[in-house]
């Protein structure tokens, strides 16, 4: 990434640089083959295009948890979190502090520029204060009555606003109380309906298990028939021999 900057700061910035689309996938194919040479974790190029942004996401997140936490009062331990050297380097490769530190500076403004500007309305007076020249002090806002009319009205807005945000409120909870009458009374057919499923699968076991009975007691009855079958046809074999 360091010899690839407009790779590194993403796709846009490498056409502006008339760098095209075929270079751009051509190059991190390269990247990517070199990264899969290094042995696992092996990542197609795509994944390897995640892994970037999600580490210059997790650099970026870490310099705003550090600038916050030094704007923080009260004392207690020290929650930055340190920088890697990596990420250091991907902090200075794309100049993260920039986009974290919104100073003048990094804009080409001093602060003593800013200070010109600030100033460069006002006058001093003859006994070095600063005079603010504002068309405002002349106007009728001024005038107590207009800022009465003024609060009046915002207040009649904010009143306006609350009253339609009540009845949208309340309109949200008829709907959502009409949803729930609807689903219990879906749910009653539906334990309805489960009840007569079960009631039909209870007589339909029931029923099959009477056949099974009767399919054994017939033949139980026939094999009884045969051994009495098979003991006349013995006797009338013994009577047979006998005679002989």
């Amino acid at each position: 990434m360091n010899e690839h900057p407009h790779i590194a700061k993403g796709s846009k910035f490498a056409e502006n640089e008339n760098f095209s689309k075929d270079d751009f996938n051509t190059l991190w194919f390269d990247i990517s083959f070199k990264l899969n040479g290094l042995g696992p974790p092996i990542r197609t190029v795509a994944e390897w295009q995640k892994v970037w942004a999600d580490l210059k996401l997790k650099t970026k997140k870490k310099l705003q948890h550090n600038k916050k936490e030094c704007k923080t009062t009260g004392g207690g331990p020290n929650k930055q979190c340190p920088i890697s050297p990596m990420e250091e380097s991907i902090v200075n490769l794309l100049s993260l502090n920039k986009t974290v530190e919104h100073t003048g500076k990094y804009f080409g403004i001093q602060t003593s520029q800013i200070a010109d500007h600030l100033l460069e309305d006002a006058e001093p007076t003859t006994t070095g204060q600063i005079q603010i020249h504002t068309e405002l002090e002349n106007s009728d806002l001024t005038n107590s009555n207009v800022s009465s009319d003024i609060n009046n009205y915002a207040t009649s807005k904010k009143s306006e606003a609350s009253d339609s945000f009540r009845n949208y409120r309340k309109t949200l909870l008829t709907t959502q109380t009409n949803c729930l009458i609807d689903i219990r009374e879906n749910a009653k057919e539906c334990a309805r309906y489960a009840r007569k499923m079960y009631k039909l699968e209870e007589d339909k076991f029931k029923f099959k298990k009477k056949v099974l009975e009767a399919k054994e007691k017939r033949k139980s009855e026939q094999l009884q028939f045969q051994l009495q079958l098979l003991e006349y046809k013995k006797q009338k074999l013994a009577l047979l021999t006998g005679t002989k």
